[in-house]
């Protein structure tokens, strides 16, 4: 099986996750018993979990092998259009010149071993907003940059302008 063929399954199996009793309450049009959280929530949620994972996570392959996971935050979502969330995945022990400034490894890739890795980071966080019934789930962003260039650049208003 191939690099991507890996990731992908990887992000194939988190979205078959059982699913949740709001979601059943929802397919079944009962809205008594179980109130429905907002985008915010349900965001929320799903990103601590992601980042609970994640954490101090390593790349563990290549030159890049003490990349690790520092932060992870996200943009909060338009209410009328979940698609607009963003998840940052921002990085430590690695070059700036080896992370492309706001990162999304879907459109370009880096080093190969960080690429890979970034992929399956990606698969992973998508996986925990699925297992939550986000919607449209494949339009949601998950960018990568390192800690250091975004704490140089402004923080949350340099994460804000991507």
């Amino acid at each position: 099986m191939g690099t991507r063929t890996q990731v992908e399954a990887v992000a194939s199996s988190a979205a078959r996750r059982p699913r949740t009793a709001r979601s059943w309450f929802q397919r079944s049009g009962r809205t008594d018993a179980v109130e429905t959280p907002s985008f915010d929530d349900v965001a929320a949620e799903a990103v601590a979990s992601f980042r609970e994972q994640a954490l101090g996570m390593r790349c563990g392959v290549g030159r890049h092998a003490q990349a690790l996971v520092r932060v992870v935050v996200c943009t909060g979502p338009v209410p009328t259009d979940p698609a607009r969330l963003e998840i940052w995945v921002l990085l430590g022990d690695v070059d700036d010149a080896q992370v492309p400034p706001h990162w999304d490894p879907t459109e370009v890739e880096a080093d190969l071993d960080l690429t890979i890795w970034a992929l399956h980071l990606r698969a992973t966080a998508l996986g925990h907003l699925a297992a939550l019934d986000w919607p449209d789930v494949d339009r949601v962003t998950v960018r990568f940059d390192t800690a250091e260039r975004v704490e140089r650049l402004g923080g949350r208003r340099y994460v804000s302008a991507a």
